[in-house]
């Protein structure tokens, strides 16, 4: 008896969702990391209550100067229901991540791979290493949601492309709406509906153009925010801006087909000269690509894969160096590398059927050696996806990890964030002076690698006054603030050190700037209440705090005590 189309496809969605929970079950293990997490999730009042007034805010806001209201309320609905338990939004983004996969299996079968291919592909992508900093990172959930959405909304195109049902296309559209919501990533869907409808041989009409100036023209709104916010002129200079648009385009690559090692941050080989061989070994690549694909060009499949990874990473490829901090990241090749997924089993299924045309002793062995290279292949990738989750396990181990894989890259953010994991990490440790030695000297590293560092001077600040080393304390706050004056918090410790030295004037000018610098941050206004409330309750400058208390509460439209 022949098993059905739709029970295949069952059982192979079945065994390729099995195979990526086993695989990526140990990040159910993982706990919260001090690089975003805090900002998107932990200290993130609008997803800590969910009710009309915080939904309403959350798609009102932006988180680190990202428009994500869709992950956000995801964030909001488990926090309501299971807190901060770490365990829940692992499971959520492994999930995510196992229904990501299978849409690309069902994308691959709707782009004419076999079931036996498809399933590959699936396998490929699900289970790749360069996918765990989407997946084991708890603020990446923003990766697989908006992922999802992207795939649901292409495979209700190819319905509507290939089936003529017009409600197919409004819901493509609506996914597609939610995708850009969920991450910005997601302005790339008219370009990618552009693409497919060429491999699906459409005609290019009227209609085929209006529908892709509909779909951009409700997503570029929800994309502007954030990109408005993030806007800024590049300088172009040739050759340097060149070599590093060849190196970001090229470096995802590499990554996916050859996965050595992955880290978080990585650093921009300097110099940025043609003599420098990563440069010339990117061009070299670069012309590598140019030259098969126009060898190649009639393989359609090809010419799919690189589009739909240009057309979705092309806006993240960089031209210079001052972007940001992440030139180019594993996160940012999640999505895009579904195509080169369905390249390499296509190809592998080639050969298999070359091999079928061998003598019968040939054939035997010639396919044997393929299943082998094919399990040593998903055996390596599991194998190191589940070496890196390890790295994502906390903190620490995230920035031990950098540090040892790649010292050079962002080195003084490094020693500080790792500082910062190594002093909460064990409640002991910070007890203790002594045990606090190494924290304070990781503080003082990247000081000294960034004279000018005032995250570093902060959290110095900030655990001297813990310690009670009130004039230590004010040092390092002091020096934060010369150095970021918009540095809120600092001049709110600052504040509450002043008002310990009863210098009440100075505290409440500290308070005062705090407000200035950050006028819209409602936590820091109440703290601020609390502050004055504390110190009226201890009789110290009654008038000074009161009138500063009625002052903020009348402002806030809230005139309980």
């Amino acid at each position: 008896m022949i098993a059905s189309p739709r029970i295949n496809i069952a059982l192979a969605l079945t065994f390729v969702f099995i195979l990526v929970f086993l695989v990526f079950r140990p990040c159910l293990d993982n706990g919260f990391v001090n690089w975003d997490d805090d900002v998107h999730l932990l200290q993130n009042p609008f997803v800590q209550t969910l009710d009309a007034k915080h939904i309403r805010e959350i798609f009102t806001s932006t988180v680190n100067k990202i428009y994500i209201p869709l992950t956000s309320l995801s964030f909001a609905v488990e926090h309501h229901f299971f807190g901060k338990q770490p365990f829940i939004y692992h499971l959520d983004n492994l999930i995510l991540h196992m229904a990501v996969t299978a849409l690309g299996l069902l994308l691959a079968r709707r782009c004419g791979l076999s079931l036996t291919a498809s399933v590959l592909a699936a396998l490929i992508f699900g289970l790749h290493p360069m996918h765990v900093e989407s997946v084991a990172w708890v603020t990446e959930r923003k990766d697989v949601l908006y992922a999802f959405f992207y795939l649901l909304a292409l495979l209700s195109y190819g319905s509507y492309v290939q089936g003529g049902k017009k409600r197919c296309f409004i819901l493509a559209v609506i996914w597609g709406f939610l995708s850009a919501l969920a991450k910005p990533m997601a302005l790339s869907l008219p370009l990618i509906f552009l693409l497919f409808d060429w491999y699906w041989q459409r005609r290019v009409t009227l209609i085929v153009c209006l529908e892709k100036i509909l779909l951009a023209a409700l997503i570029f709104p929800v994309i502007w925010v954030t990109y408005q916010l993030q806007m800024r002129l590049v300088e172009i200079h040739f050759p340097k801006s060149f070599l590093i648009w060849i190196w970001s385009f090229t470096f995802h690559i590499q990554k996916f087909f050859y996965p050595d090692d992955f880290v978080l941050l990585y650093q921009l080989p300097k110099p940025v000269a043609l003599f420098n061989p990563v440069y010339v070994f990117s061009l070299a690549l670069f012309l590598l690509l140019i030259i098969g694909w126009w060898v190649f060009r009639r393989v359609r499949l090809l010419t799919l894969s690189l589009g739909f990874y240009f057309c979705s990473i092309f806006f993240l490829l960089r031209w210079d160096q001052v972007a940001d901090v992440n030139i180019v990241a594993d996160r940012f090749m999640y999505l895009p590398s579904l195509g080169f997924c369905m390249l390499i089993a296509t190809g592998l299924e080639k050969i298999w059927q070359k091999t079928s045309q061998s003598s019968r002793r040939g054939k035997v062995l010639s396919q044997g050696l393929l299943v082998s290279l094919v399990i040593c292949i998903l055996g390596l990738l599991a194998f190191k996806t589940n070496q890196q989750i390890l790295v994502w396990r906390d903190e620490v181990a995230l920035w031990s990890h950098q540090l040892r894989r790649q010292p050079g890259a962002a080195t003084a953010l490094v020693y500080n964030k790792l500082a910062e994991a190594k002093e909460l990490q064990d409640a002991e440790i910070r007890k203790d002076v002594n045990k606090l030695q190494e924290v304070i000297g990781l503080y003082h590293m990247a000081i000294e690698i960034k004279s000018d560092y005032a995250d570093a001077y902060y959290n110095l600040g900030k655990l001297y006054t813990r310690l009670d080393r009130v004039d230590l304390a004010e040092f390092h706050l002091e020096r934060a603030i010369e150095f970021d004056s918009a540095h809120f918090e600092a001049y709110f410790l600052l504040g509450r050190i002043y008002q310990q030295l009863d210098r009440p004037r100075e505290a409440i000018g500290a308070f005062q700037q705090a407000m200035m610098v950050n006028p819209d941050n409602r936590e820091l206004r109440q703290r601020i209440i609390q502050a004055y409330q504390e110190f009226i309750r201890a009789g110290q400058a009654v008038a000074f705090y009161e009138r500063e208390k009625e002052r903020l509460l009348l402002e806030e439209g809230d005139i309980r005590q």
